[in-house]
């Protein structure tokens, strides 16, 4: 099984695709793409960390993701919005916005696709809020719908978190 798990801030994303990891196998592997950059993200990162129980192993990696979905028989990666925006800081052009400026959607689309395990992604929901009001700011969510997009496409299960409650999108 392959899904996407969706939604807005506090909807319940990442607790919803950490029960469902828990309950596919005893081993599982986290990739965690968060950079703690301020005491806020360092809280975050801390709170997600004491909610994991035993049988976690738990792979820091802010960009190169792509090679490590097939490393366990289940892989949580938690979230693909943060992999994005590492992949946008570490660009020089920031006016790139297109998917072909990001071959890395595709790399990690071919690699979602020969996973033989369990993966489960999520990812925020950012098109769904306010109209960004920066040029970075749009680009951001405009790469991110492309993101979601992409990976909803070959992932088997999409799930949109709405308020803790999740809601099968696909199939």
């Amino acid at each position: 099984m392959k899904m996407l798990v969706i939604g807005g801030v506090r909807s319940g994303k990442s607790r919803y695709a950490r029960e469902i990891s828990e309950s596919l196998a005893r081993e599982r592997i986290f990739i965690a793409t968060a950079i703690p950059h301020d005491p806020d993200m360092n809280a975050r990162i801390e709170r997600h960390r004491s909610e994991r129980r035993d049988g976690w192993t738990t792979i820091e990696e802010p960009v190169k993701i792509a090679h490590l979905l097939g490393s366990g028989p289940v892989v949580l990666v938690d979230c693909l919005t943060l992999w994005l925006t590492n992949l946008m800081m570490d660009r020089s052009d920031q006016t790139q916005h297109s998917l072909d400026s990001y071959p890395e959607f595709d790399e990690l689309a071919a690699c979602v696709t020969a996973t033989t395990g369990h993966l489960v992604m999520v990812i925020n929901d950012v098109g769904g809020g306010v109209h960004a009001m920066t040029p970075l700011g749009r680009r951001f969510q405009d790469l991110s719908g492309f993101l979601a997009q992409h990976m909803a496409s070959v992932c088997d299960r999409v799930v949109l978190m709405c308020a803790g409650i999740p809601m099968q999108v696909k199939p």
